[in-house]
């Protein structure tokens, strides 16, 4: 057969897809988030929203400086993190 000299030049011994540092960051610090109560005031909220933001894009941002991960395994971590919270958020 055509296929039989393919051969792939590196196999990838962990499982790096999607990034499950990205994902268990979102997916538990939008979680927190969304569990605050509704009553604390306005400018807590957006000075709370603003460091989970923070905290989630350094944690994704040193995956992908050391290497580790590609950008695209984040940001699909990042995906299933916030599809995660959403769903723990409205369903328990």
């Amino acid at each position: 057969m055509a296929l039989d000299g393919l051969q792939p030049e590196t196999c990838s011994t962990s499982f790096s897809h999607p990034s499950g540092h990205a994902l268990n960051s979102e997916a538990v610090y939008l979680y927190l988030y969304l569990e605050i109560p509704k009553n604390i005031n306005k400018k807590a909220r957006i000075s709370i929203f603003t460091s989970v933001i923070a905290l989630i894009f350094t944690l994704g941002y040193s995956r992908f400086y050391t290497g580790v991960h590609t950008l695209d395994n984040i940001i699909f971590g990042w995906m299933i993190g916030i599809w995660a919270a959403l769903t723990y958020h409205y369903l328990l």
